[in-house]
């Protein structure tokens, strides 16, 4: 997967530091350039369009995770049954956005917006000052978590970004049986993993039918007699009331 015209290149290596437009805690903002909250695909594709469109201002792509912007969808897929390694999950290499003119700073979470008629200032966490002219928020959905007793235990995982794919394939390697709560694209491709992998899978869905916000009901109900031919459970119209250890 590739968000422009060049080939992606996987790397091990941390990409170039803060762009221009970053500056130090105690030093002046600069409001100038454009400030990218959310180093998603979303984030790095609009750095690229600035770039592409003939933008030469400061453009800084700030993401809260430690990683360079990756490829999410294959969490779910190649990488959760191993057969994807960390370093391909990467869209660019460092050196195109040094290349680019990118900053890139991640490992930092933006925590307050100031907002003035000339741009305004970003804060992070860790007390440094973002100036910028443009803002773009490009940080994306977090999961739903369970509001359920129980939620808090061991081995109740969510998947979003890649560490949590890492803590669920870490879990994976040891576990007999899983329950997947939700029936939408990503509970589904995470049950095929754990299948591919030979657990005794549920997926349990609150709806009447799989992914019944996204799809017609005849693909749901192929998908439901494609998953219960290779032995997942499908129970729909099921809410999960609460979780207990060692069940």
């Amino acid at each position: 997967m590739s968000t422009g015209e060049d080939p992606v290149m996987p790397s091990d290596h941390q990409p170039p530091g803060p762009g221009p437009s970053a500056d130090r805690p105690g030093t002046p903002p600069r409001r100038e350039g454009t400030l990218i909250v959310g180093a998603s695909q979303a984030g790095l594709q609009l750095a690229v369009a600035l770039r592409q469109a003939g933008d030469t201002s400061p453009v800084l792509l700030v993401g809260e995770e430690p990683y360079a912007p990756y490829q999410r969808p294959p969490l779910s897929k190649e990488y959760l049954s191993g057969a994807l390694e960390p370093s391909a999950l990467a869209f660019r290499s460092p050196a195109f956005y040094a290349e680019q003119g990118i900053g890139l700073l991640t490992g930092e979470r933006v925590t307050s917006v100031d907002l003035s008629a000339d741009g305004g200032t970003a804060r992070t966490a860790s007390g440094r000052a973002l100036g910028f002219a443009r803002l773009a928020l490009t940080v994306g959905a977090a999961p739903r978590r369970l509001d359920v007793p129980g939620a808090g235990l061991d081995g109740v995982l969510t998947l979003r970004d890649r560490d949590d794919a890492e803590r669920l394939r870490e879990r994976l390697a040891t576990a007999r049986r899983v329950v997947i709560v939700g029936g939408g694209f990503i509970g589904l491709e995470t049950a095929a993993a754990a299948r591919a992998r030979d657990k005794d899978v549920t997926v349990v869905e609150a709806g009447p039918r799989l992914m019944g916000r996204a799809v017609a009901p005849a693909v749901s109900a192929a998908y439901r007699a494609a998953h219960e031919r290779r032995g997942t459970r499908v129970l729909l119209s099921a809410a999960v009331t609460g979780l207990r250890a060692g069940a």
